[in-house]
């Protein structure tokens, strides 16, 4: 079968390269659910739909899911995969100082696509200037995480919750670049208010242009002190570390995180079972102290469906991005 026939080809994005969920609008959204779809119902149609092709996977801060998920999701296509996940076995490391445009320029020679995680914030933009091949963005800094969070909508479509009238929470640090994408997505999809658990360390209040974009689209935000008092408020709660580390820092500076999760910030199934079963629960990965072990062979735990549903989505956006006009 001719897999280029089954796919409605078009300009993917605004410009060939994915940096922001500000470049989804709902019917882009909706294509994409559409092809991931496709491709989780049927995927030896898409088998040897990227054969040939090589995509390199440049890892300038550290990754488990995100990495190996574009890693199989090349290859699930039929492509092949070059790259790194430590920047230290580079000439990028502090001790040489190669510069990111230098690197990207090396790689367009080498391949067809470039998936990039860059702990500074401006890096896929700056990446973009340099390449030729599409630069798809796999977390730039305290920025964003696009493909992550269009496989978490995608998840509650599939689920069959109403994004209009959906009750959904975030607690812990709203400071994380999935977020960010997500709240974007979901209020592009009809979703206007938004709940939110904040811890009180280092004053972490939501971010200003989060806030900005939901009054922007007619959008309202309620605080509550635990994740106790939202649940019964909610359909989904989004979990998030109480604290994170520094997106933005190098990551050999960075040491353990060392913050244990107060009580009002972490779930237990327990609390799922007794002050809301019908919630469901997500998280962007690794989970830590905020998730109490009990919870992961509960039935409103999504965090592995979350994983499942990245597949199709990560192949879902290379093999857009790959086959353009």
């Amino acid at each position: 079968m001719n897999v280029e026939a089954t796919i409605k080809v078009g300009k993917a994005f605004n410009s060939h390269h994915l940096n922001s969920m500000l470049q989804f609008p709902a019917s882009r959204i909706e294509e994409i659910f559409a092809l991931a779809k496709r491709i989780e119902e049927s995927p030896k149609t898409f088998a040897n739909a990227l054969s040939g092709k090589i995509i390199a996977l440049l890892f300038f801060q550290p990754s488990t899911r995100t990495r190996l998920g574009y890693d199989a999701a090349a290859k699930r296509l039929g492509a092949q995969t070059i790259g790194f996940s430590d920047v230290a076995e580079t000439r990028s490391a502090p001790a040489y100082g190669e510069k990111l445009s230098d690197v990207i320029q090396v790689v367009n020679e080498y391949s067809d696509a470039i998936v990039l995680r860059h702990f500074q914030r401006n890096a896929i933009e700056r990446a973009a200037q340099f390449s030729r091949a599409p630069v798809i963005n796999a977390g730039n800094g305290a920025g964003e995480h696009p493909v992550q969070a269009l496989a978490d909508i995608w998840l509650l479509h599939r689920l069959g919750y109403s994004f209009a009238n959906l009750r959904i929470g975030f607690a812990g640090d709203p400071f994380t670049r999935v977020v960010r994408s997500m709240i974007l997505g979901l209020l592009e999809m009809g979703t206007r208010t938004f709940h939110f658990v904040l811890p009180t360390v280092s004053g972490a209040g939501i971010p200003n242009d989060v806030g900005q974009a939901i009054s922007g689209y007619g959008g309202r935000i309620e605080i509550w002190a635990s994740i106790g008092e939202v649940l019964p408020q909610l359909d989904v709660l989004h979990v998030m570390p109480f604290k994170i580390p520094d997106l933005e820092a190098p990551p050999a500076s960075l040491g353990p995180n060392g913050i244990d999760t107060p009580a009002a910030f972490k779930l237990t199934r327990s609390m799922i079972e007794r002050v809301n079963p019908d919630c469901v629960f997500m998280h962007p990965g690794p989970t830590s102290s905020e998730i109490a072990e009990d919870v992961n062979d509960s039935s409103q735990n999504l965090i592995l469906q979350q994983v499942r549903a990245s597949l199709p989505m990560r192949m879902a956006v290379l093999l857009d991005c790959l086959t353009a006009k």
